[in-house]
């Protein structure tokens, strides 16, 4: 292991490197020129590459990842119109398109036509986005881990 050196020169050359390192107070009061000024070379100090990071084209993740945001931004507000609709009674929910059912969810085919809602109950709402089968829907919504045939009878 080794020791530290604690001789007056080892200390003397450890107080100028951490006198250099340690980071200079903004300036006081001279406006937001100097004030910017100084940030700049604060950044440039830490980081000389600030400029090409900052000024960087995206990635091709990141592109997908901005537009997949504006995206969701858009179904968010068109949910929030629709529900604002339904409960100020602009629109009346009617029974489910296929099997007649009250107990319904809103579907948009477009996201931009807020007030354009086809009434789906659960089950063919997933359906009609092809997302599984009735029997596996019908056992989530009631909260069964096992299809209804495969439960046993409480005793």
């Amino acid at each position: 292991m080794k020791t530290k050196d604690f001789s007056r020169n080892n200390l003397a050359q450890n107080s100028q490197v951490s006198a250099n390192s340690q980071r200079q107070p903004p300036p006081k009061r001279r406006g937001i020129d100097a004030w910017l000024k100084w940030h700049k070379q604060r950044i440039a100090a830490e980081n000389p590459d600030w400029q090409a990071e900052m000024w960087r084209l995206p990635t091709e993740d990141e592109v997908k990842r901005q537009e997949m945001a504006l995206r969701q931004l858009v179904k968010l507000e068109c949910r929030q119109a629709t529900t604002r609709a339904v409960r100020l009674g602009e629109i009346k929910k009617g029974p489910c398109e296929v099997c007649g059912s009250l107990n319904v969810e809103a579907h948009h085919d477009d996201y931009d036509k807020p007030y354009q809602v086809r009434w789906l109950c659960f089950r063919h709402h997933h359906e009609h986005h092809g997302n599984k089968t009735k029997k596996d829907f019908i056992v989530k919504r009631n909260g069964y881990s096992k299809p209804p045939a495969a439960r046993r009878p409480h005793a």
